[in-house]
């Protein structure tokens, strides 16, 4: 493992060595377990869908047991192909230079989903198994607001824009959404651990969570859901994040 090969750049939360890397137009950072904890064997690491830092407990859990945890900033792509083209970018250089091993799990809150089942679908060889909190799964709820939610109208029109959509077109919108990708994913079999709040107000867990796990077990697909009673959008998380760390343990 050549973590000296990328720039050292502080710490991430303090307690955690972290370097970065430029990789065409993005930065790419990989966060090291802290010091006197051992890299895990085989060199197992998370890969962050979106907001880095945010609601990290089980990012944290994972770094403590010896993980690493990489991130690429691709925000407002929605995980269109450019977001992914970043991700390949990303994923080559910790595979080849640093010898990760290939098949990291994936941790997805809120539009975070839309990366991690994008890069599912077009990559199951390349995922051990996907966490996905109050994720996005149908872009018509969200940003849509075409369903319960209220939406997000100036994500809206961004979605539209990153991929070219005309406001009328639902058919794309929808082939574009998670809940249309997981034909590879259960075809792979790769493990999905669903945490959501059953009263999400901005991703409601019936027109999302509920939709996906659904859709999930009829493709064979094996999934498992977390359920916070009265749990808003807000905060992201299972309370337990070592339910996090063994679900990942696991499906290495």
């Amino acid at each position: 493992m050549l973590l000296e090969s990328l720039t050292p750049d502080g710490t991430y939360q303090e307690r955690y060595p972290r370097y970065t890397r430029e990789v065409g137009d993005h930065l790419v950072q990989v966060i090291a377990p802290p010091t006197g904890v051992e890299a895990a064997a085989g060199v197992p690491w998370i890969w962050r869908a979106e907001f880095l830092g945010a609601f990290d407990d089980a990012d944290r859990a994972m770094l403590d047991a010896g993980w690493h945890l990489v991130y690429v900033g691709v925000p407002d792509r929605f995980g269109d192909p450019v977001a992914m083209a970043a991700w390949w970018a990303a994923y080559r250089l910790v595979i080849d230079e640093l010898g990760f091993d290939p098949r990291p799990g994936v941790i997805a809150l809120s539009r975070g989903g839309l990366y991690a089942v994008s890069w599912a679908a077009q990559h199951p060889e390349c995922v051990s198994g996907i966490y996905l909190d109050n994720a996005v799964c149908d872009l018509r709820s969200w940003p849509g607001g075409l369903g319960d939610a209220p939406g997000a109208p100036a994500e809206w029109q961004r979605l539209l824009s990153v991929y070219g959509f005309a406001p009328d077109d639902l058919d794309a919108v929808v082939a574009a959404s998670p809940i249309s990708k997981l034909a590879p994913l259960a075809t792979a079999g790769i493990p999905l651990l669903v945490g959501y709040g059953d009263a999400d107000r901005s991703v409601p867990a019936h027109e999302n969570s509920e939709v996906l796990l659904t859709r999930y077990a009829e493709l064979g697909g094996p999934a498992r859901a977390v359920v916070r009673p009265g749990g808003d959008h807000h905060p992201h998380g299972i309370d337990d994040p070592a339910v996090v760390r063994e679900f990942f343990e696991t499906v290495r």
